[in-house]
């Protein structure tokens, strides 16, 4: 069924779209392109994460708490501070 006059938009909605069938060589270009957006946010999830530790670290040293009760209220906080 092909619908006239339908925007893309209203194409997604309805659930018809065009099924794209890429080459090998587009296949493996796109899965290069995904591994290395893959591991750039892995490793930028890693750096903040290691700055968060290290943070941390710091937090608990300057106010003589425990790794628990700074951990508990930066974890619970964030919601608190997350505005969306």
């Amino acid at each position: 069924m092909v619908l006239q006059n339908v925007t893309e938009c209203e194409q997604l909605l309805l659930g018809h779209h065009t099924k794209v069938i890429l080459s090998k060589e587009a296949q493996a270009a796109v899965a290069v392109k995904q591994d290395k957006r893959s591991e750039t946010f892995r490793d930028a999830l890693h750096t903040t994460w290691k700055q968060l530790n290290e943070l941390t670290m710091k937090m608990i040293s300057m106010h003589h708490k425990s790794v628990k009760h700074v951990q508990h209220d930066l974890f619970l906080g964030h919601g608190v501070l997350s505005t969306w």
